[in-house]
């Protein structure tokens, strides 16, 4: 792609088995370096492959970056992003509206943003992220949980679970989390 902007539509060779695994390495780079300075936007789109496992990374040094991804057509069940160990800064990611069938969105090792939403989904999702940077996450109407593995001090997180009773796990500090839920009642 140009501009930092790609679209991968894949098939797998043989996607017989239920447990397939799409790879793909992200990275971005200053202009001079070959990259787009500034935040990386692309589609990602496959059928018959269940896990996409992303491992990201952001080094372009004088700014701070997005991943931001279009996955509407990516038909699997399982989101895993995770941050390379040599990402020179920490790396953030907008995973946008997911497909309808994704169960499981797990980034709890990214130190960056993460911004995800499952409002399309047909069963519950489980949400596994990381609290190092900002999370912004809205589920289903299903019982989803929610799982922040850590939290830096002043790093607020929004969980907004739709409608549905979910279940929310967080460490850290309460004061670092805001709730948005559409009922009186708070189990």
């Amino acid at each position: 792609g140009s501009a930092g902007t790609a679209v991968q539509k894949v098939t797998a060779a043989d996607a017989s088995g239920d447990s397939d695994v799409l790879r793909i390495g992200l990275n971005i780079l200053a202009a001079g370096e070959g990259g787009s300075n500034g935040n990386l936007t692309g589609t990602i789109e496959a059928d018959d492959i269940e896990t996409l496992d992303l491992l990201i990374a952001d080094n372009h040094t004088t700014a701070a970056d997005t991943h931001d991804l279009t996955l509407t057509k990516f038909k699997g069940t399982s989101i895993v992003a995770a941050q390379h160990k040599d990402s020179a800064k920490d790396a953030s990611i907008d995973l946008n509206t997911v497909y309808k069938t994704i169960t499981s969105i797990d980034t709890s090792t990214l130190k960056g943003a993460t911004t995800v939403s499952a409002t399309n989904a047909t069963s519950a999702v489980t949400f596994n992220l990381s609290g190092k940077g900002a999370v912004n996450a809205t589920g289903s109407e299903w019982a989803d949980t929610y799982t922040i593995t850590e939290s830096e001090s002043g790093v607020d997180h929004t969980l907004d679970g739709g409608i549905g009773s979910d279940t929310a796990i967080y460490s850290g500090n309460f004061s670092n989390y805001s709730f948005v839920r559409d009922q009186e009642d708070l189990l």
